[in-house]
């Protein structure tokens, strides 16, 4: 849930306003972070794995979202003031709602379906060895 879907018209459309100032340097951190993303994927699934890239392009990344969520922090505040108590408290359940969505076990990392392991083989079979194969289908006529 957006946080502009607590906030009423005329708050949304002042967080809009200050969002809208700072659509162009978004955009910029936007590129930059899927540039950053593709070439970290590239170090992560090359040949060889090269952790200073990966710590580089991680640390690049990151500076790149504290750039955005200040942005998103700054407009924020400018509505802050206006806001009710009710809807800092919606705000407030909504931030540690998300972040439990974040964490293992507690309904984050798509666990909404429990885990199904695979079957055991039966008592007395070697897991590590394949079955026997299944001879060759006659040739068609």
């Amino acid at each position: 849930m957006p946080v502009e879907s607590i906030l009423d018209q005329e708050q949304r459309m002042k967080f809009g306003e200050e969002m809208q100032g700072q659509r162009e340097k978004m955009r910029e951190l936007n590129e930059k972070s899927m540039r950053l993303r593709r070439e970290l994927d590239e170090a992560l699934f090359g040949e060889k794995l090269d952790e200073g890239i990966v710590r580089t392009k991680t640390t690049e990344l990151s500076g790149l979202e504290a750039e955005r969520s200040l942005i998103r922090a700054r407009a924020f505040a400018k509505v802050r003031p206006t806001l009710t108590e009710e809807q800092l408290e919606r705000l407030k359940n909504m931030r540690a709602e998300s972040g439990r969505m974040n964490r293992p076990g507690e309904g984050g990392f798509r666990q909404s379906q429990p885990q199904q392991r695979p079957p055991r083989p039966p008592e007395g079979l070697n897991e590590d060895v394949l079955p026997p194969p299944r001879p060759a289908a006659p040739p068609p006529k």
